[in-house]
């Protein structure tokens, strides 16, 4: 009865391989799942589904680009928590990279030596490696493993694996695509909702007196960086001027600048004199926030009865006074960034201000504008140019200056933000506001 059985056993044995192995079925109906599928576990899922009910592969073993992490990720199944980083120097990885079609493992040994993800592959019993390539790069490919009940990969099992490989790479193309856009307009939301937390922290306008004359203006990146200004009217009758630069983008520096602001705010509104103002700010960001996170400001109060202007610069860039006589000074009087060291102490400075004097603070926005042959448009440059033009009004100023700064370099909006103040004193000081 042993050939009867045989002949039972080989019948039984096609029999079932065929009903599973129905080559236009399972490439129809994995085309219909996945056509408008862009979620990856889904997706991972349905694969894993298809190889094991149509090819009754035991183990599949995904290995595909992250770019969270900049390198290839192994993973067991779409169950498995656990995943391994794949270097992308490694020999086996480089190999892989050269295939275009399904491949035995055991066929790949001239890229297996002290190659990590050969050993790990080898460890897990993997048969044959389909590679997953668009037209540039590796996505990634599957490691699978050997059948079940010990049927070997055909001929026609190949095959499939290399048409469903083509639709693999299409659909994970386009899953990605889809990530990318969800991640592109969470990005679009949040810039936008830091330049509202920006904007709303700007003054509508400057305050108006009848001894001096002051314009602002700030131009806010594509990206929304850390500047603002701010005009603090004191009850004793000074005006407090802030201009300030808080690092990194989007969110968490217009996050930092709203903190630094209601900081200020509270110490001027304490009655602290500018040294304390600036050391208590200081050891406040300090303790909320990471030594990565800080800002560059100057603050100064202007008595507008005697035109003394006190103030101390924690690492901003210079402001400039270019007085009547075209002389210039630089307000550099001050100590470090504010928020990155703790204990710091700071020192102030009075300067008398006189008709006709103009004062000029900006961020490093505008100093730092690059032009296509990467040179900077300088300090130097600034204090030239509003030397140059100490005799118009100081709204006049930031549109001339702005003007030639976008002559050096025309990139709108800019690269960072570009925030000004001008200030100008008029024929005397009076004791009231316009």
């Amino acid at each position: 009865f042993q050939p009867i059985n045989n002949w039972i056993d080989e019948f039984t044995r096609s029999f079932f391989i065929r009903t599973r192995t129905d080559h236009r079925n399972v490439i129809e109906r994995f085309s219909r799942q996945v056509i408008s599928l862009f979620d990856p576990a889904k997706l991972r899922q349905i694969i894993e589904e298809t190889l094991k009910t149509t090819l009754l592969v035991e183990d599949i073993f995904f290995v595909l680009y992250d770019d969270s992490v900049g390198e290839y990720v192994l993973r067991q199944d779409r169950f498995s928590q656990s995943r391994k980083i794949i270097k992308r120097e490694d020999l086996l990885l480089r190999g892989i990279n050269q295939l275009d079609s399904p491949t035995f493992f055991h066929s790949l040994s001239d890229f297996k030596k002290d190659s990590e993800l050969a050993d790990e592959l080898e460890r897990r019993g993997v048969k044959l490696i389909l590679p997953m390539k668009d037209s540039e790069h590796l996505l990634g490919f599957l490691a699978l493993s050997a059948k079940a009940a010990g049927y070997n990969y055909s001929t026609e099992d190949i095959n499939l694996l290399g048409v469903l490989s083509n639709q693999m790479v299409t659909a994970l193309t386009n899953a990605r695509l889809y990530v990318d856009s969800l991640e592109r307009i969470r990005l679009q939301e949040e810039v936008s909702m830091a330049r509202q937390i920006q904007l709303d922290l700007l003054p509508t306008a400057p305050p108006k007196y009848d001894c001096m004359n002051i314009s602002a203006h700030s131009t806010p990146s594509r990206t929304v960086g850390g500047d603002f200004y701010d005009f603090i009217k004191k009850d004793d009758g000074r005006l407090g001027i802030c201009i300030a630069d808080a690092s990194g983008k989007g969110m968490p520096a217009a996050l930092m600048i709203a903190q630094t602001q209601a900081i200020l705010k509270s110490e001027v509104h304490n009655g602290n004199p500018i040294d304390v103002i600036l050391r208590n700010m200081n050891q406040q960001l300090v303790n909320s926030s990471s030594s990565e996170k800080y800002v560059t400001l100057f603050y100064g109060e202007f008595d507008i009865q005697t035109g003394w202007f006190e103030f101390a610069n924690a690492g901003h860039n210079y402001p400039i006074i270019v007085r009547q006589d075209c002389s210039v000074e630089f307000l550099k009087t001050g100590g470090p960034i504010v928020g990155a060291l703790p204990m710091m102490n700071y020192t102030s400075e009075k300067v008398k201000l006189q008709k006709d004097d103009v004062m000029f603070f900006f961020t490093d926005g505008l100093s730092e504008a690059m032009n296509d042959r990467e040179e900077e448009y300088t300090e130097e440059r600034i204090q030239a140019f509003v030397s140059e033009h100490k005799s118009k009004e100081p709204g006049d100023i930031i549109d001339l200056i702005l003007k030639d700064v976008r002559k050096h370099d025309p990139t709108y909006p800019p690269r960072d933000d570009t925030t000004i103040i001008s200030l100008k004193i008029n024929n005397g000081f009076e004791l009231h506001e316009r």
